[in-house]
């Protein structure tokens, strides 16, 4: 053990040796990442610039001209249950119909004549929806927030129809019986309506198109680090001719060793300029992070790039041609870039494929740093960081010792 610590320290000084020596290439492998990144950065964030939503413009057209339909109207068009996002207003039929095919509306709702008298007679009451062909997604909704609508007067006519029934047996006259079930229905729909909203909004951030400069920012940032740590790791490389190999190995010296100590010297040399780098872009984006988050950001960092330097690793421990393995090297790097959601967010991808993404390491680091700088997240979750952790480095000592043995 001692002599495995040994020769890994020795491998660890000669590339800090091979580092100075060439200190002169320094600032193209540091400076080279972040100006590429950096314009494709700048393409995404112009091509996700969020654009202004208009609102669900909706007709109502009242044919039965009953205080009650005034009433409910009234309150539908004045009051924001309906959320943000839907607009109301009261029409004239032949009006909605030429709006509707002018694509100014989304659908029109048409409460039908005699309709209250049904409504207090205890008989089904619907509601008509003429929506728009052009717009099928809103007149989809405008169907469910009518149903919803639907629900409240169905609610309310169940409790007039009891006060009617008890007001008839008291002998109360037909006039005076229909003004007080006005009031009363009045009264229970809009309980019903200020009780809950007829719409739920569920709102689903984007960082994206929400925030796309900050996201990018930090895009850019991350993958900065991968394309970093795939630049030193290969830089450090240095193939050994056989008969070297030969007296290495009579040594006691195994491959495993080597790549050891250039994941330890490429990871040491990248955590340091992406920290220095992160801190310039907090100072530019003035994000409000606690001592915590950067512990946090920090840990995530640090095991996401444990686990794609020892994918690294497992390819050059596979493949012996050095221009094959550089090849798959840059093509399992493209493919974890693409796949952390760094590029194209992951809200992109199919629903079926984003249950797969949370196995992928980057995806999940990615997550985390955009929830912690973002989204103002006050923990992370780092098991699944860990198991991948694990999992590549167990595949990578297996292969190592079966390549060792079989050379043997």
């Amino acid at each position: 053990m001692i002599h495995i610590f040994s020769h890994i320290s020795l491998f660890i000084k000669n590339n800090v040796k091979q580092i100075k020596r060439k200190w002169y290439l320094l600032p193209l492998l540091l400076l080279f990442p972040i100006i590429l990144i950096g314009l494709i950065a700048i393409i995404f964030s112009a091509l996700f610039q969020p654009e202004k939503a208009d609102p669900i413009h909706i007709g109502l057209v009242d044919l039965d001209q009953s205080k009650e339909i005034q009433m409910i109207t009234t309150a539908l068009t004045e009051t924001n249950h309906l959320g943000s996002m839907v607009k109301l207003s009261v029409l004239k039929e032949h009006i909605a119909s030429e709006q509707l095919d002018d694509n100014q509306l989304s659908a029109y709702v048409v409460f039908p004549k005699d309709f209250t008298n049904h409504l207090y007679q205890g008989k089904s009451v619907k509601l008509s929806i003429v929506g728009n062909n052009q717009r099928a997604n809103e007149a989809y909704i405008v169907k469910e927030l009518m149903d919803s609508v639907t629900r409240h007067i169905n609610t309310s006519q169940a409790n007039i129809l009891l006060l009617n029934d008890y007001a008839d047996r008291f002998g109360m006259d037909y006039g005076e019986r229909r003004e007080y079930l006005f009031e009363q229905f009045k009264s229970f729909f809009l309980f019903s309506l200020s009780k809950d909203k007829l719409m739920d909004e569920e709102k689903l951030v984007n960082e994206a198109t929400a925030s796309p400069f900050h996201y990018y920012t930090i895009a850019a940032w991350f993958v900065s680090i991968i394309v970093w740590l795939l630049l030193f790791f290969n830089f450090l490389y240095k193939e050994d001719v056989v008969r070297i190999k030969k007296r290495m190995m009579l040594y006691g010296v195994k491959e495993w060793q080597q790549i050891l100590a250039r994941v330890i010297v490429s990871l040491f040399i990248v955590m340091i300029v992406s920290a220095l780098f992160f801190i310039g872009i907090q100072r530019v984006l003035a994000f409000e992070l606690y001592v915590e988050d950067y512990f946090r950001i920090g840990i995530i960092i640090f095991l996401s790039s444990l686990s794609y330097l020892m994918i690294l690793s497992v390819i050059e421990v596979i493949v012996t041609s050095q221009k094959l393995r550089l090849l798959c090297q840059v093509i399992v790097t493209g493919l974890l870039i693409v796949l952390s959601g760094a590029l194209l967010p992951v809200i992109y991808f199919p629903l079926a494929f984003q249950d797969v993404l949370s196995y992928v390491f980057t995806t999940e680091a990615f997550y985390w740093i955009q929830e912690i700088i973002l989204n103002d997240r006050f923990y992370a979750e780092y098991n699944m960081l860990l198991i991948m952790n694990g999992i590549c480095l167990i595949v990578f000592i297996v292969l190592s010792l079966w390549k060792e043995r079989v050379r043997a």
